[in-house]
């Protein structure tokens, strides 16, 4: 009888992978941020669906891998189980806790982010990744600053979710643009946590020190 992991792996090898692109060409053209610029109201706060479409702006010739030289040679493999038990679901024989990631799917179908064989859930890290990446660049914030600044986030519909250490002008002027605001802890750890290894930064929101040796 094969190992459990054993019959995983066939069963992974054997799903077809389904592509969805990412229009990453588009979303990062500074014509497509122009075009988004141009719809921010400053009296009222705008459905996802006026985002537009950045897919028309990509071309078909661009393929993108990253790798670093020995003198910072770093390989970046994400081991994750998702929520703290993962799936709850043991592989007999092995230790392995199996995650939970598929709760990213929609449920529905007919989105890219639908359950489907071969598929991969979108990222619920982006949100994240990116106010660090505009405290940055749009701010000028040190990278450690950038990482302890309250965070924001909202999904397509639904309450905007704030830290509490938010500033009361900052909720006034949300609510004022129509915002429902629903505000959180503190230190929140569903924002997502960033740890930067190079500069040796670390997020307060979830276990995870900077240390050096």
């Amino acid at each position: 009888m094969k190992h459990p992991l054993t019959l995983l792996g066939l069963l992974v090898s054997a799903t077809p992978l389904l592509v969805v692109p990412v229009p990453l060409v588009g979303l990062t053209a500074k014509a497509y941020a122009k075009e988004l610029v141009a719809k921010i109201a400053r009296d009222k706060s705008l459905p996802s669906a006026t985002a537009g479409d950045p897919s028309k702006l990509k071309s078909g010739s661009t393929t993108s891998f990253s790798v670093m030289d020995k003198n910072g040679t770093m390989v970046t493999i994400t081991k994750s189980i998702n929520y703290f038990f993962g799936s709850c679901a043991l592989i007999p024989g092995t230790g392995f806790i199996m995650n939970d990631p598929m709760d990213d799917f929609v449920l529905k179908p007919g989105s890219v982010n639908s359950i489907a064989p071969g598929t991969r859930p979108l990222s619920s890290m982006s949100p994240t990744v990116a106010q660090v990446i505009s405290n940055v660049i749009n701010f000028g914030m040190p990278l450690q600053e950038a990482i302890l600044a309250p965070r924001y986030f909202q999904m397509a519909s639904g309450n905007l979710n704030v830290e509490g250490r938010v500033s009361l002008n900052t909720f006034n002027q949300l609510t004022l643009l129509g915002h429902v605001l629903t505000i959180r802890n503190d230190w929140d750890g569903c924002f997502g946590r960033w740890h930067e290894l190079l500069m040796g930064v670390s997020d307060p929101r979830r276990h995870g020190p900077a240390a050096a040796f």
